[in-house]
């Protein structure tokens, strides 16, 4: 289940935190959304004082509420990997499993956290000498520091993150705070050496089938492959994708957590489902719901074209009836479409995309599987996109803007790709970047594809893909301006020892990048700092290959500090089998 907390008032009596529901993917995460108080001094560049050493805070302690003008939030929990926060003493004032900002007053920002028992919920307030000083707490150099007074605990509340509406209350002062220095090193100050809060330090999880991983033949003697990954609440795993020996079939796959089929599922672990009579057809994405219901996307012939089809089963892996027209929504357009992407906002609402040769076509359902004729007025969109040659994400900002990542090509000498954003009425943004930004970092390439894309809890937008045989990473600002702070120039390349390719990256609670890909026959995986090198603290260099026989990731999902990914292994010219496995 994700919610939305709205902090409408701090430090004038009482901080307020409402909660209204919001779908997740793997319906165990919350979403914080923190806005700053109006009013409040900002501490001009005379006030910097003497707090130079432990941490290297600069400016003075704040002593009264109105100097506290940045502002974040820690949580916490007895079931989460947590780290230590330290005061000048050494000793640990805090357990933070995850981390929200910084964000100046009258600035939202958003983290999300696992919802469960006994979540510690701490609100930090420290004194700026501008806004633009207040940022994300993982990035702060020594010289951001210098701008900043120590962070403080100014209030906190205890409460479990379980239902559907949920109120905190949270008495909020510099009276009484508790100063601290640094988060095992996020905050800066103290790094007493321990992993830091769900960590992916790159080792498969053997509690998964003995191995870490399964190679699950569905259809025997042939073709089957995992296009998505989820987890339901109960902890069991939820693969998407398609198979068969002519004309493939939609399949969904159920696993336990020690990774044997789930028989409660569907009577055989497995849902296959021949959805378009006579032809292929392959989920190509999915999204689990916070009440483990599944959202499906593939294609159906309308007797015209083929056409989007969104299709909703109930957790058992039966048909959701009361979705759509028996369970299924049909979306038509004046071409034959290819499916993409599936997500869902905030109230909600279904965003399937896909592409045509010269399209791309983006619909927006309601939550009961009607088009929604607030987007567009139909529900839908169709663009005429020079060249277009594949979309591979859809993701939805905390404001409902939906940011696509996908591909254009003239089939001989250059492929490369593209984000675009729409707003929530379905009009194309031209405040990010004019609307589209064009990514061809690499001048020459012939191929510079990017395969998946995530939105940073700061709204930064991270993308990772293919240049001709490596693996390439960048981040975006907001706006679609390169980050020029990530990396070289915005850009992470790297060569992994071979033919690679990233086709999934999923980002930690501390925006720390995995990378999940191919690398020759081997599964590739790879970690990234949020300043753009190589993780050593991950295998050792940043780069890990395993499994072999040909295998790839195609879609990794982060579930409580752990990585979840699918795929397939085998010749795609022989058999191959769904791959699926646990990564930590």
């Amino acid at each position: 289940m994700r919610f939305y907390f709205l902090i409408t008032t701090i430090l004038a009596s009482s901080l307020v935190i409402n909660c209204t529901r919001k779908e997740d993917e793997a319906g165990v995460q919350s979403a914080l959304y923190i806005t700053a108080p109006s009013g409040g001094t900002i501490y001009s560049a005379s006030s910097v004082g003497t707090l130079t050493t432990g941490g290297g805070w600069g400016l003075n302690d704040p002593t009264t509420n109105a100097q506290l003008n940045c502002f974040g939030v820690l949580v916490g929990g007895p079931d989460l990997n947590q780290m230590g926060c330290y005061n000048s003493a050494g000793a640990e004032v805090a357990r933070v499993g995850t981390f929200a900002g910084l964000v100046a007053t009258g600035g939202t920002l958003q983290v999300t956290v696992p919802k469960g028992p006994a979540r510690q919920i701490i609100l930090i307030g420290m004194s700026a000498t501008a806004a633009a000083d207040c940022k994300n707490l993982g990035t702060l150099t020594s010289a951001m520091k210098a701008n900043l007074s120590a962070p403080h605990i100014i209030g906190s509340a205890t409460k479990d993150l379980v239902g559907d509406q949920e109120v905190v209350t949270i008495n909020a002062s510099i009276t009484g705070a508790t100063k601290f220095l640094g988060c095992n090193g996020l905050l800066g100050g103290y790094t007493p050496g321990a992993v830091s809060a769900g960590e992916i330090v790159g080792t498969l999880d053997t509690s998964f089938n003995g191995l870490g991983y399964k190679q699950e033949n569905i259809v025997s003697g042939d073709y089957d492959k995992g296009f998505a990954i989820g987890v339901q609440s109960t902890g069991n795993i939820l693969t998407a994708g398609g198979g068969g020996i002519t004309n493939y079939d939609s399949i969904l796959a159920r696993f336990t957590a020690t990774g044997t089929l789930d028989t409660s599922f569907n009577s055989t672990g497995l849902v296959v489902d021949d959805i378009y009579s006579g032809a292929s057809d392959e989920f190509k994405a999915m999204f689990v719901l916070p009440d483990d219901k599944i959202l499906t996307l593939s294609k159906k012939y309308s007797g015209s074209y083929d056409s989007l089809l969104v299709k909703k089963y109930l957790a058992n892996g039966a048909v959701d009836t009361s979705f759509g027209t028996s369970g299924e929504t049909m979306i038509t357009y004046t071409s034959n479409v290819i499916p993409a992407a599936l997500a869902v906002d905030s109230g909600g609402k279904v965003v399937a995309v896909g592409y045509s040769t010269a399209d791309l076509v983006i619909a927006r359902l309601t939550p009961s599987g009607a088009l929604d004729s607030s987007f567009n007025g139909a529900g839908k969109v169709q663009v005429a996109t020079t060249a277009i040659s594949g979309v591979h994400a859809v993701k939805i900002q905390p404001d409902n803007k939906i940011i696509i990542l996908g591909d254009q090509t003239d089939y001989s000498t250059y492929w490369k790709s593209f984000l675009t954003r729409y707003t929530s009425s379905g009009t194309i943004d031209t405040s990010f970047s004019g609307g589209t930004v064009t990514i061809d970092t690499t001048a020459g390439s012939v191929a510079e594809i990017a395969y998946d894309a995530q939105l940073m809890s700061d709204g930064r937008i991270v993308i990772a893909g293919d240049d001709n045989g490596d693996v390439f990473v960048e981040r975006y600002l907001s706006t679609g301006a390169i980050d020029t702070g990530f990396g070289s120039g915005g850009r992470l390349s790297f060569d992994a020892g071979g033919n690679d390719k990233a086709f999934s990256l999923v980002l930690q609670p501390n925006d720390k990048i995995i990378i999940g890909g191919i690398s020759d026959a081997n599964a590739l995986f790879a970690k990234v700092t949020i300043q753009g090198a190589l993780d050593t603290s991950f295998d050792g260099d940043g780069i890990l290959h395993v499994i072999g026989g040909d295998s790839e990731i195609q879609r990794m999902k982060y579930y409580n500090g752990k990585i979840y990914f699918t795929g397939k292994s085998g010749s795609t010219t022989a058999v191959t089998d769904t791959l699926v496995g646990v990564l930590q």
